[in-house]
């Protein structure tokens, strides 16, 4: 992924059209912006490493006319769209000046639906910080969840384990009955 402000939208639109065929996930491992992130947003499962960031903002292109821009943006917004994204994440990507870029953050992400998976070694590394923190401020949280209710009423932890792996609830629950 390109980590200037530029992108060729064409060869990320080949690329994600190939990637959507195979069914294949999609990590961003490092910065991703701009026409990158229509190949991140390609994925089934999409998911953006610890330290990573993504870019957004409106189509350019050198000589492009006014109608030209729009149109390259109504594709964008299409592709944001198909892919399950919320319209006021949209509608901020397509805010965004070419000139600029929009980095929104990690729950922004999450809450748009442009991500929808994390990767185990980021889950790994901030349940360990999560644990840490919530054993120095309350030592006897952690030790004391003992149902699944427990798990459920913990916003925190229940929100790890729950982007860790979405089916996770359905198999505490069918343990715990």
């Amino acid at each position: 992924c390109s980590s200037d402000l530029g992108g060729r939208v064409g060869e990320a639109q080949q690329i994600a059209g190939e990637i959507r065929r195979l069914g294949l996930d999609t990590v961003a491992r490092q910065d991703c912006l701009s026409a990158c992130t229509l190949v991140i947003l390609a994925g089934t499962r999409r998911s953006m490493a610890s330290g990573a960031h993504l870019g957004f903002h409106q189509a350019s292109f050198p000589g492009a006319t006014p109608k030209e821009l729009a149109e390259m943006n109504v594709v964008q917004r299409d592709a944001l769209s198909k892919q399950g994204v919320s319209p006021w994440f949209i509608d901020r990507v397509l805010s965004t000046p070419s000139t600029s870029m929009w980095i929104p953050t990690e729950d922004e992400l999450f809450d748009s639906g442009f991500l929808n998976y994390v990767t185990r070694e980021r889950v790994a590394a901030e349940m360990a910080l999560a644990a840490e923190g919530l054993r120095k401020t309350l030592p006897r949280r952690i030790d004391a969840m003992t149902t699944l209710e427990d798990i459920r009423a913990d916003g925190l932890v229940f929100r790890y384990l729950y982007r860790a792996d979405p089916e996770a609830e359905a198999r505490l629950s069918a343990t715990a009955a």
